[in-house]
C-alpha cells in the first residue's frame, strides 16, 4: 500500500478544451507530478489516447470501486453527459484486474 506522500498511480483529469463534465484518466510522468491547478505538460495522454495537454488533474482519488461507479452513471446518462470517459474507465479498470 502507498503511503500518502507518494504520488498517485492515476489521476483524474479534464483537457483544456473541456466542455462537457467528463473526466479522464491518465498516469502522472516519472516524477508523480500532479497538476490540479492546470499545466499539464505538453504530450501527456489519457487513458483512451486523448490530448490532455495544459489540462488539469482533479482531487478524487482514482480508485476500482469509484471507476465503476461513475462508469454506471455514464452508462445510462444521455450522450455526451457522462461523469467518465468510458474509454478511460475501461482501461482502467483492465489494468486495476491485471
Amino acid at each position: 500500500m502507498k503511503n500518502a506522500s507518494q504520488s498517485p498511480e492515476y489521476v483524474f483529469c479534464e483537457p483544456v478544451s473541456q466542455t462537457g463534465t467528463r473526466s479522464h484518466l491518465r498516469r502522472p510522468d516519472s516524477a508523480g507530478a500532479v497538476f490540479p491547478h492546470g499545466g499539464i505538460p505538453s504530450g501527456c495522454r489519457a487513458l483512451c489516447g486523448l490530448d490532455v495537454s495544459r489540462g488539469w488533474d482533479t482531487e478524487p482519488p482514482v480508485t476500482a470501486h469509484a471507476v465503476r461507479e461513475l462508469l454506471a452513471i455514464t452508462r445510462q446518462a444521455k450522450p455526451g453527459e457522462g461523469m467518465i470517459c468510458a474509454r478511460c474507465g475501461e482501461a482502467y479498470l483492465e489494468t486495476a484486474s491485471a
